[in-house]
């Protein structure tokens, strides 16, 4: 990869992180997790719910909500399970 490639993924990269944020700023008080799932999301693009619950020391109610909400903003999208151990990854969409 040439410095180029590098530098227009990174722009990529920030302007997907852009509209993210975006699509979950009108969250109101459920914005505060939202946020810290998708800071989590951009180190770990697969998640599941139950280890999320445990690396953001949060509940799982907590974490299962945040997660509804991003997948109905198309920021996540389930890929596995249907009632349990379901996995989630992160879109991404890169022009």
């Amino acid at each position: 990869m040439s410095a180029t490639d590098a530098i227009v993924a990174i722009d990529r990269l920030t302007a997907l992180h852009s509209r993210n944020r975006e699509a979950i700023a009108e969250f109101g008080r459920k914005l505060k997790t939202a946020v810290r799932l998708l800071t989590y999301l951009e180190s770990n693009p697969i998640i599941e719910i139950q280890k999320t619950t445990i690396a953001l020391g949060t509940t799982f109610k907590t974490v299962s909500d945040a997660v509804k909400r991003l997948c109905d903003a198309k920021i996540l999208v389930q890929t596995a399970g249907e009632h349990r151990n379901r996995i989630f990854m992160k879109r991404i969409w890169i022009f």
